[in-house]
């Protein structure tokens, strides 16, 4: 008992600013995710995401960033099935990358290209910038 008590503490002192945010715990609290980023890519279509952290802090910027990137590589890289050339380009915009630079960018950077996934990032000094993710530039 005094190790599950550990444990769950220690899974509410991460999570728990998360749960208690209804936005976020509405967000992150379903069973599975209804949105399919891979349709908003085959359609054409458009999709804003406002992570800013004056509206929805720092922290819940920061996570769902870091939720979304992979998510939105996933899907392109799903493209696949589709011939290169029927392949609708997805520009992805990313204000501030440097708070969302992860290996993943990386990734993005050197091989979505051929999944017609375009990146175009803004950050205001390169010194923010991680070095792997310096390099696929």
């Amino acid at each position: 008992d005094f190790h599950k008590s550990e444990v769950l503490d220690y899974i509410v002192s991460k999570f728990g600013r998360f749960i208690t945010d209804k936005m976020m715990r509405n967000i992150i609290g379903q069973s599975y995710s209804a949105f399919d980023f891979r349709k908003v890519m085959d359609e054409g279509k458009i999709l804003l995401i406002n992570l800013a952290k004056g509206r929805i802090g720092e922290e819940n910027s920061a996570f769902l960033g870091l939720i979304l990137v992979p998510k939105i590589l996933v899907a392109a890289m799903s493209r696949q099935d589709i011939p290169e050339s029927e392949r609708r380009d997805f520009n992805l915009y990313v204000d501030e990358f440097q708070n969302f630079a992860t290996p993943d960018f990386a990734t993005i950077l050197s091989e979505a290209r051929k999944y017609h996934l375009n990146l175009i990032v803004a950050n205001q000094f390169i010194g923010q910038i991680d070095e792997e993710v310096k390099n696929a530039v």
